[in-house]
């Protein structure tokens, strides 16, 4: 099996590290990382157990690296409150309206 590298040409270690500058948080800080770390050749196993997370994530972020560039790093983040909500069709509208209430 071929390692896995990064090929768009939007991944540098320049745009990485402008890109670490601009975004708060630390999951993306620690993509942000791990792909600065694939770039100088290391592999993902190495990448997954330094950060603590699966290979096959890794494999993932390269992935999605090397079909949309730059922009892979962030990701829309869903409200886990609006899943929440999703998933209870059997409420009614009295119900949602008290949970979807700001305290």
């Amino acid at each position: 099996m071929k390692p896995l590298k990064l090929t768009h040409p939007s991944l540098t270690r320049k745009a990485l590290l402008r890109k670490a500058e601009t975004i708060p948080g630390a999951w993306y800080g620690i993509r942000i990382a791990g792909l600065l770390l694939l770039l100088t050749g290391w592999k993902t196993t190495a990448v997954s157990r330094l950060f603590g997370v699966s290979r096959q994530a890794i494999v993932d972020w390269v992935r999605k690296a090397n079909s949309k560039g730059i922009d892979s790093v962030t990701r829309p983040l869903t409200s886990l409150r609006k899943l929440y909500v999703k998933r209870q069709k059997h409420w009614r509208p009295d119900k949602i309206r008290t949970f979807c209430k700001v305290t």
